[in-house]
């Protein structure tokens, strides 16, 4: 999701649309759309190469993730009109939920799982990669619960103090690194982080999550509480995120329309959005945490188009134990991205309205509106998108206790 202005919205679009109609021979593309003065200097398009090979290392159910098929990249420019592959000297890793629980269980000696397959993992990463500020940290925090509860502290604590002792160890000590004796330092450190992660400190593309998460729990009313067909919802989908949420998400109302359908390709990937047996918290929280999802791989985006921006090129992956990730990765993978500034535009195998029939009064919102959207979610505070989703569990909740 990125926030710039209508002109460069525009260009984007239209340099998207035509590298996708032109993605068997893109060589000349670039000289054209600068006649035409599209191509700007700060325009970059990076398209990525598709591979066989998805994952740097899979063993014991670990998966490595990285942007769309593959880390392999070509950037066309003004510079390289007809293209040129990009080396990318660094490689950065994110870690999920379940690796960080099972790092602070290590750390205890709690793990349940081998051991001696979890130390090689993380000696793997700890080479080739570096180990970046994991979401996951917050992800923990801001689960729906008693954060009163000591015992819940207490765990989250170790986890902290696990991931940190994790970044310090050399790759050498990696088996002996929760023997590592604590300074009175670090542990002042990790009083002081796991203060913030309690506090309404906040990370700062929290507010892009929240707008993921009030367009999930819509969903989620829409699929079982509404008699529409999936045409209808999605539609009345689109309406909200247009008018509500100030957004026009095609990746995430894609995969929602699947969900809607009760697509196979989206079934167990949507598996936490099911009613079933569970008290409104539960429910609330798995539909929250499906938005997690999704939001690694919007942070993947965002961090890879910074390093692009920088010019200090960095491969971005995600580590986790999930395999539903992988059934994400591979429902719509990016093909290229569109970079003016440090505003991006991503473009999928397979567009939204290529399955989805927009309505004519959406897709006027759509184009007409852009210049409102973007002015509402670079000005608007969390407070707004906050309000929202508690609005919409409240409903949740209420809907629940009728069934």
């Amino acid at each position: 999701m990125s926030f710039s202005f209508d002109s460069q919205v525009d260009r984007k679009k239209v340099i998207a649309t035509r590298f996708y109609e032109s993605k068997d021979d893109p060589s000349k593309l670039v000289t054209n759309l600068k006649n035409e003065g599209l191509f700007l200097k700060n325009n970059k398009v990076i398209c990525i190469k598709t591979s066989d090979k998805k994952s740097d290392f899979e063993k014991n159910g670990f998966n490595i993730l990285c942007l769309g098929e593959s880390n392999k990249f070509i950037e066309f420019s003004l510079q390289y009109p007809k293209g040129r592959e990009i080396n990318l000297p660094k490689k950065s890793i994110s870690l999920d939920l379940n690796i960080l629980i099972d790092l602070g269980k290590l750390w205890n000696n709690t793990y349940s799982g081998n051991s001696e397959d979890f130390f090689q993992f993380l000696e793997y990463i700890k080479r080739e990669y570096e180990i970046v500020n994991s979401s996951a940290l917050h992800e923990n925090s801001q689960k729906i619960i008693d954060f009163s509860n000591s015992k819940h502290r207490i765990k989250l604590k170790t986890e902290l103090l696990a991931y940190k002792q994790l970044l310090k160890t050399d790759v050498s000590q990696i088996h002996h690194f929760n023997k590592t004796l604590i300074s009175i330092e670090d542990k002042i450190d990790i009083d002081k982080q796991l203060y913030k992660l309690f506090s309404d400190e906040i990370i700062p593309e929290y507010k892009r999550l929240l707008v993921v998460q009030c367009l999930f729990l819509k969903a989620y009313m829409l699929c079982h509480y509404s008699s529409k067909n999936p045409e209808e919802k999605i539609d009345e989908l689109i309406n909200y995120s247009l008018s509500v949420l100030k957004v026009f998400l095609d990746y995430e109302l894609l995969l929602i329309y699947w969900y809607f359908k009760d697509e196979n390709v989206t079934r167990s990937a949507f598996r936490k959005m099911k009613p079933q047996k569970k008290s409104p918290d539960k429910l609330v929280n798995d539909i929250c945490n499906t938005a997690w999802d999704i939001f690694h791989f919007r942070n993947l985006e965002e961090a890879f188009v910074r390093s692009v921006v920088k010019n200090d090129l960095i491969a971005t992956c995600f580590a986790s134990k999930d395999k539903q990730y992988r059934e994400f990765l591979n429902l719509n993978p990016i093909q290229f991205i569109v970079i003016q500034d440090d505003t991006y535009l991503p473009w999928r195998h397979i567009k939204l309205q290529d399955v989805v029939k927009i309505s004519e009064e959406n897709w006027k919102e759509y184009c007409t509106g852009e210049t409102l959207r973007n002015f509402h979610q670079t000005s608007i505070g969390y407070s707004y998108w906050e309000q929202t989703k508690e609005s919409l569990i409240k409903e949740i909740n209420e809907k629940h206790t009728l069934d």
